[in-house]
């Protein structure tokens, strides 16, 4: 069976002639029924190939057309219809089928042929779906997943504020409450009860108990335990027993060696200068 040769926009086809002359009035059965005849000379004198153009490059017929949708072309040829992928659309294979003179064409009986043009099968149309609902599921997730991690991030920042501020906070009330100097070592309680004070100190010790402790060192404090309400609103005082690891406060040695310093010594009287009276 004689076959014809065909390049369409780069994709190599080969198709038996008896079906090309199934649709003498389309482009493709005149432009291959021209290169036939063109050949034919050639074919006779020393042709016993039935496949025509394999010994020369000359005779493979180019199409410039797209490759890839002309196996649909060739299906509808071969079934008069053709069911096309999801991915494809019909308004373009019909113009393809337009371009090659197939639409609304005759058969080889000369009665006009029912042809049809459908896209995706049931089956077919389930699996597309499956697997656009999974990849779409899967960026949902993907999107949840990255609005989770920045919420949290959020969280920890608001957190992380919070514990500067109570470090900073239980540092001041250190050297207030406490007047005497604060040896190194040394163990102290101090009781939060103000609400919102009390709630940040909540939150900070349960979210980022560590950075807390990070901040508390930097004023030379550590915190040894803590007890905080249950509830985030109950009443009750947040309590929180903290170790000095330096001292803190003013030295009671600095103190004695400025006031001695600064009180004037028994002859100083004679080394003032008298006060002069304006009038």
């Amino acid at each position: 069976m004689a076959t014809i040769r065909l390049d369409v926009g780069g994709h190599q086809y080969k198709v038996s002639q008896s079906m090309l002359e199934l649709y003498p009035d389309t482009m493709l059965a005149r432009l291959i029924s021209k290169e036939w005849n063109g050949n034919t000379s050639e074919s006779d004198s020393g042709g016993d190939s039935d496949d025509v153009g394999d010994s020369d490059t000359h005779n493979v017929i180019f199409i410039d057309r797209d490759g890839a949708r002309f196996r649909y072309v060739l299906d509808f040829m071969r079934d008069h219809e053709v069911n096309l992928p999801m991915t494809e659309s019909i308004e373009a294979m019909k113009k393809e089928l337009e371009y090659h003179g197939l639409m609304g064409g005759n058969d080889e009986n000369g009665s006009s042929s029912k042809h049809s043009i459908t896209v995706g099968t049931p089956v077919e149309a389930g699996r597309l779906m499956a697997i656009m609902g999974g990849n779409m599921r899967e960026e949902l997730d993907g999107l949840d997943e990255e609005f989770q991690f920045h919420q949290k991030k959020i969280e920890d920042c608001s957190y992380k504020k919070q514990a500067v501020s109570i470090a900073r906070s239980l540092f001041e009330r250190s050297v207030s409450q406490f007047s005497n100097e604060i040896e190194c070592g040394d163990e102290f309680t101090i009781n939060i009860v103000q609400d919102q004070e009390r709630n940040d100190c909540r939150r900070a010790i349960r979210n980022v108990k560590d950075f807390l402790r990070e901040k508390l060192a930097t004023y030379g404090l550590l915190l040894v335990t803590w007890k905080t309400p249950n509830l985030l609103l109950s009443d009750g005082e947040c309590t929180l027993t903290l170790k000095s690891t330096k001292k803190l406060g003013r030295s009671r040695k600095r103190e004695r060696e400025k006031k001695k310093r600064n009180e004037p010594s028994g002859n100083s009287g004679d080394f003032l200068h008298p006060v002069l009276k304006l009038r």
